[in-house]
């Protein structure tokens, strides 16, 4: 389970659970013995959360339509999928509105007094406040966090930064910090920020203002960041291009403004460079410049790497503007490589089996720059989940893996739909990932036909639609496409 959601009570785990299952499900009506099956529960259990995640969604989505419809004999559930595609939406409301969440918020901000007020504020009893610290501190254990018995929380400071600044933009669950986030936005340092930078967008702007809001309140209760990553990774403050030098300078005067001492506010100030270094937000400054030399070899090597392991699998060389695109993308995780990493709070976005499925040979081809990564470089501070997200994203995004393919081919043939031909042509097109040509042919050169009149194509190459695939039969076809591309690789020595 996502770390986020420890956020939840037992209840609304479950209903998310269930959520979750139904949103992946391909079917929209399901016996219930099946979700009994699938997830291991009682009759009763499904019911009840079924009826109870409907009237959630009703409220979310400010509708009095049934989403989860349960038969007159409660042996079927019958789905209408206008609202299940709102997962996230619906898990927002659930932390909203947790007391585990609304605890931890008085925990940041110190304004917790004692169980029995919270429990007077919240309807609860002081019994159920204690089962919720407890509860909390044995989740926050595992990250080197503890909520004390005077309601502060303890350890590592950038963890509980991270933790927090992970939750509220995922779930988007700022609201709590906005009279923060406007002190941050009306200072000098954030209006150029967002004016100057020509590469932060809206979403990087409220990024950066989220993590300065937070950092403002800890820094306001005196709570300051351990600045040994930052020594490890950043270069003196005097040997820093000009830009990074006035970014810092500025956030030390608004935290001076703030109240804070000069010898603490310069402190956390180094900091700043350093977090948007480590989401990747480089803001006009001379990024290759302001790191240490442990950095920008470790970066090298890495690339260098690659570089051999792409000629290795594909027998082709990386282009420069290829490389050049590498070290920009991965100049985050190796700056995150460094020190206490707070990576267990970013939250997956890529799943290896996704991914293996849909992208079988970057599935691989991660795979083996994860086993440098580690073996070779003897990194191991990045979990897995974190770094193949990380590798995934930028290798799709920055290598030419379809130079490496041989086009698929595939015949489009209805023959009591002709008019659908072209259709179903256009779409395929639009949406595959693949290089895709299209054949009259339907037995020599076609990979796979779409018809529903041949007999003499193999079973597993024909798709037999009368019309527009349907969510399952699209997934299928995918899946045959991603099959396929592997045999059409130049080289396949990585596979």
């Amino acid at each position: 389970m996502v770390v986020d959601l420890w956020m939840l009570d037992k209840k609304e785990q479950e209903k998310v659970t269930l959520l979750t299952e139904l949103a992946n499900s391909d079917e929209m009506i399901l016996p219930v013995s099946e979700l009994m099956d699938r997830l291991d529960w009682s009759k009763y259990k499904v019911l009840e959360n079924a009826r109870a995640l409907n009237g959630d969604i009703q409220v979310v989505m400010a509708t009095t339509d049934d989403t989860l419809l349960i038969s007159d004999d409660s042996k079927t559930i019958y789905l209408d999928d206008r609202y299940l595609g709102n997962v996230d939406g619906i898990i927002s409301y659930y932390i909203k509105n947790s007391v585990y969440w609304q605890f931890t918020l008085d925990v940041l901000n110190e304004t917790m007094k004692s169980y029995e007020h919270f429990a007077l504020q919240h309807a609860i009893s002081a019994g159920t406040v204690s089962n919720i610290k407890q509860t909390l501190n044995e989740r926050l254990a595992k990250y080197n966090l503890t909520i004390t018995p005077n309601y502060h929380f303890e350890g590592n400071e950038m963890y509980l930064r991270s933790m927090l600044f992970h939750i509220m933009m995922r779930w988007d669950v700022v609201t709590q910090t906005d009279k923060i986030r406007d002190i941050v936005a009306r200072e000098p340092i954030f209006k150029d920020l967002r004016i100057n930078a020509s590469a932060l967008t809206n979403s990087r702007s409220l990024v950066i203002q989220q993590f300065l809001a937070i950092s403002l309140v800890r820094a306001r209760l005196g709570h300051f960041i351990n600045s040994a990553p930052v020594r490890e990774t950043l270069v003196n403050f005097d040997e820093l291009d000009d830009r990074a030098q006035w970014l810092i300078t500025e956030w030390q005067a608004m935290l001076e403004r703030q109240g804070i001492s000069m010898t603490n506010a310069k402190e956390e100030s180094v900091q700043l460079l350093y977090i948007l270094y480590l989401n990747n937000i480089r803001i006009d400054t001379d990024w290759m410049t302001n790191v240490t030399k442990r950095v920008k070899k470790r970066l090298n090597d890495f690339i260098f790497k690659l570089e051999n392991l792409y000629f290795d699998c594909f027998n082709t060389e990386l282009e420069e503007e290829e490389l050049a695109n590498l070290r920009r993308h991965l100049f985050a995780t190796i700056i995150r490589s460094f020190g206490d990493s707070d990576d267990l709070f970013i939250p997956e976005r890529f799943s290896s089996i996704d991914v293996a499925t849909l992208y079988p040979v970057v599935h691989e081809f991660t795979n083996a720059a994860m086993k440098i990564f580690r073996q070779d470089m003897g990194i191991t501070n990045l979990s897995d989940n974190f770094l193949y997200d990380k590798l995934v994203v930028t290798f799709l995004n920055d290598l030419a893996f379809d130079k490496m393919f041989k086009p698929i081919v595939v015949n489009v043939n209805m023959q009591q739909y002709p008019s659908a031909n072209r259709v179903l042509q256009e779409m395929i097109k639009s949406v595959s990932r693949y290089e895709i040509v299209f054949t009259e042919n339907t037995t020599k050169n076609a990979d796979l036909v779409i018809s529903n009149f041949q007999a003499n194509v193999e079973p597993r190459n024909k798709f037999e639609w009368t019309a527009l695939p349907t969510s399952r039969q699209w997934h299928q076809f995918e899946q045959r496409l991603g099959e396929i591309s592997i045999s059409k690789l130049n080289k396949t020595s990585i596979l």
